[in-house]
């Protein structure tokens, strides 16, 4: 068994910042003690308290019910994620391995992660959220995205967990390929019943789909795909004057391969050096209050997140590459919101007004100490016309501390004829900053490079390009408007979701490779034009047979017309689950990605052709009840075992088998 054990580093941390995070846990027991029982005994119930509309449409995902109880089973939150149309992974391996989510074709950078709605810092992945508690999985893209924040360019992924009053308990266990195993466990509801908590954690390992490979001529071992990972959590609900709090708090441990420096901005095309690895922990805590007050109610909130990333390359600096020495990043997130929220009259059927404030830091071993913060005014509301038509309409007033006041407003019209059609039609303005990695990667010194290497460096082309290079400073924030259309619709056993979406963009953030040096950075795009489609098409054929299909088409391109490198440009996907039986079940599902190509290849300069851009990507799964308290699962992916975009043009993730059981109780 795999032993992990954090080392805490806080070299230049500011402590007195830190104690937010503890202010947070300190502060709920102190309500918690206060708290008053209700009047009835019964346990507390806690909406979920974020409003921002409905949306509607294939926009809208919602992942529930037995796709949620395959993530808690497998940990693997990205199988699921890619089976939806719109939506792709992009990641180094299966599980709780070092994933990303793309949404339309938009960066993975422009895709705002939540957990119970509270920011996860730009440290977070896939690989690191808890999955042994999700009770639901929510993915808005478009114009709609936009009200949940202006710098949602790409959409919003909302992981919602269970209830502390709803846990039930469960524990679980499976293994698979590549010597992978990982076990669950959630408690149920304990504690009196005014305050009702539970307590979930996981733990993961893998050798990795691609075993180390040995340079016989130098010995250097290259080529990570192992990881480890573990996590602890906790949830508490209690009641509070009239209202209703929650607290929730997480710690989660990651070790294993993941991309390092310029890795990290050409993750954003798809392709990946697997001689990257990191070593990270990190910390959120959030408190939720909500107090009616009459037909109305004021949502409170208050977040903390703290993470220690080393990343790092274990075959050395290697001037070729653009590889350098292991550094460390420390991050420190927090935020408050405020929102009061209720019904006007019969036409204004509801409005929210609030105030949001989110503050970022950042100590970095490579590029220094960097902070900067976000403060914003938020108004949003139903506008009801008739009994078929109606607006969702919001506005974020915001201003940044390096930057002037911005507003972004965002509209959806929509129009019901029936209760079998739904037609709407959105627009919307967005603004994002660039992420702390943008901005100082690629930092290309060499100067604690070894002595053959060092002479190696100084002998090359390299040298006069690369000395002492930081990043991109002056990156500008992008700005886009977002547009949409779209239809849903019955006919019979059909089931109908057609939307089309036009998406505009000054100066967007892209990955490219400076002529000059040959190697990674980011450049803004003056201008740029994301075009497409996603459809959907579900047949009810009986109850335990509903195949799906889903197309998604995007043209991304810049103001030259040429197409934007690394994007998402087509995706076919679908699939079908048999149910037969009430015990058992079998499930297939396909899908075909193929993206725009990218200007350079590392394996063409060496002389190999370049990995595809397009793949194949099959799985299976197959699920036996055998009693009430126990279930068991068996699932296939990657059947074909595609090849998929890599640097070393290998497979990614590699076909993969694992099976496990699942106790309730």
């Amino acid at each position: 068994m795999v032993s992990v054990e954090p080392v805490i580093i806080l070299k230049g941390l500011r402590m007195k910042k830190m104690n937010f995070v503890l202010v947070l846990f300190l502060a709920s027991t102190a309500f918690a003690q206060e708290a008053s029982p209700t009047p009835s005994g019964e346990p507390v119930t806690l909406e979920e308290m974020v409003v921002h509309g409905n949306p509607i449409g294939l926009a809208v995902k919602e992942i529930s019910g037995e796709e949620v109880q395959t993530i808690r089973d497998t940990g693997n939150l990205g199988t699921v994620l890619d089976e939806q149309s719109g939506l792709e992974t992009q990641g180094e391996g299966m599980g709780k391995t070092w994933n990303t989510l793309s949404i339309r074709g938009q960066s993975f950078r422009e895709t705002v992660v939540l957990v119970n709605g509270q920011r996860v810092p730009e440290s977070f992945n896939l690989g690191t959220i808890p999955t042994e508690s999700i009770e639901r999985v929510e993915v808005i893209e478009g114009p709609q995205a936009l009200a949940y924040g202006s710098d949602a360019l790409g959409g919003v992924l909302n992981i919602v967990t269970r209830k502390p009053e709803e846990a039930t308990g469960g524990i679980g266990a499976s293994g698979g390929d590549f010597n992978t195993y990982q076990f669950q466990a959630q408690t149920p509801a304990f504690g009196p019943k005014e305050f009702q908590n539970t307590l979930s954690g996981s733990w993961f390992t893998t050798d990795g789909y691609l075993p180390p490979v040995v340079d016989p001529a130098s010995g250097v071992t290259y080529g990570f795909t192992d990881e480890t990972h573990w996590d602890v959590s906790h949830s508490a609900s209690f009641k509070l004057g009239n209202g209703d709090a929650r607290f929730s708090t997480g710690f989660f441990r990651q070790i294993g391969s993941a991309p390092d420096a310029d890795n990290v901005i050409a993750a954003g095309t798809d392709q990946y050096d697997l001689d990257g690895r990191q070593d990270a922990w990190g910390v959120q805590s959030l408190f939720k209050d909500q107090q009616p007050l009459g037909a109305w109610r004021l949502d409170l909130s208050l977040s903390g997140s703290y993470s220690d990333v080393l990343r790092s390359n274990p075959i050395g600096a290697d001037p070729t590459s653009g590889v350098y020495e292991p550094y460390r990043n420390q991050y420190l997130d927090d935020a408050a919101q405020g929102l009061f929220s209720g019904p006007v009259d019969g036409f204004l059927t509801r409005l929210e007004l609030g105030v949001e404030a989110h503050g970022e830091e950042i100590w970095s071993g490579l590029y220094g100490d960097n902070s900067r913060w976000t403060g914003a005014l938020e108004a949003s509301g139903t506008l009801h016309f008739t009994d078929g038509l109606h607006l969702d309409w919001s506005d974020h007033l915001e201003t940044y501390s390096a930057n002037n006041v911005v507003d972004n407003p965002t509209g959806t019209l929509v129009f019901s004829p029936s209760n079998d059609w739904q037609f709407h039609a959105g627009a919307g303005k967005g603004y994002k900053l660039p992420s702390f990695d943008e901005l100082y990667l690629p930092y290309t010194s060499f100067a604690a490079l070894p002595p053959d290497l060092l002479a190696q460096f100084n002998g090359s082309p390299f040298a006069s390009v690369w000395a002492g290079d930081k990043g991109n400073p002056a990156l500008s924030p992008e700005e886009c408007i977002d547009t949409e259309v779209g239809i849903d619709g019955k006919m019979g056993p059909l089931s109908l979701q057609l939307s089309g979406f036009a998406n505009f963009y000054q100066d967007l953030i892209n990955p490219a490779v400076d002529p000059a040096d040959d190697f990674w950075t980011y450049v803004n795009l003056p201008q740029a034009l994301f075009i497409g489609t996603e459809d959907s098409l579900q047949v009810s054929l009986a109850d335990w047979l509903e195949p799906h299909f889903s197309a998604t088409w995007i043209s991304a391109t810049d103001e030259n017309g040429n197409a934007v490198q690394g994007r998402l440009r087509l995706k076919l996907a679908g699939g079908v689950e048999v149910k037969p039986e009430k015990e058992w079940s079998l499930g297939v599902e396909a899908r075909y990605v193929d993206r725009n190509p990218v200007d350079t290849q590392y394996l063409t300069d060496l002389g190999f052709p370049a990995p595809p851009t397009d793949y194949w990507n099959l799985g299976l799964e197959a699920k036996y009840r055998v009693s009430d308290h126990l279930k068991g699962f068996l699932t296939v992916e990657n059947v074909l075992n595609s090849q998929m975009a890599s640097f070393q043009g290998i497979p990614l993730p590699g076909r993969y088998f694992e099976g496990g059981l699942t106790g309730m109780f």
